[in-house]
């Protein structure tokens, strides 16, 4: 729910069955001034939002900025994300068991011996599970 700044006196509300109701501004203030109803800006793009629609909001705002995915150490926006796996200075190194399902990605600050000696056990399994699926 993003909501209007420019509010009037009335704000019209639809309950739960579908009735509509009119509610006077104050007796919304103090939901709005404590709990999931309070005002907020998203310190992202600057729109308001309510609490409780904010979360939704950060988990796909275009302007939060995020470490790089692929682990550089640059700083991007999320609406740059895919710009910047293009041409980003440290691409990613797949894991050898990706073939059969590892689905990690070494970032430059891991190595690959690391990662197989943390994940042998896991290997085996999805290594097992690829070769049963393609036996003749």
């Amino acid at each position: 729910f993003f909501f209007n700044d420019t509010a009037t006196t009335d704000i019209y509300t639809r309950s739960i069955v579908g009735s509509v109701r009119c509610v006077q501004e104050t007796d919304l203030q103090p939901h709005e001034e404590e709990g999931k109803y309070r005002k907020m800006d998203c310190p992202s793009c600057k729109n308001k939002f309510i609490l409780k629609d904010f979360k939704a909001h950060d988990n796909i705002c275009g302007e939060k900025v995020l470490p790089c995915p692929q682990r550089c150490g640059k700083s991007i926006k999320f609406q740059e994300i895919a710009l910047h796996a293009r041409e980003c200075p440290s691409p990613p190194t797949l894991c050898m068991f990706a073939f059969a399902g590892c689905c990690y990605v070494i970032g430059p600050d891991e190595t690959l011996d690391t990662h197989y000696k943390l994940n042998m056990e896991r290997h085996l399994a999805v290594s097992y599970t690829h070769l049963r699926a393609h036996e003749t």
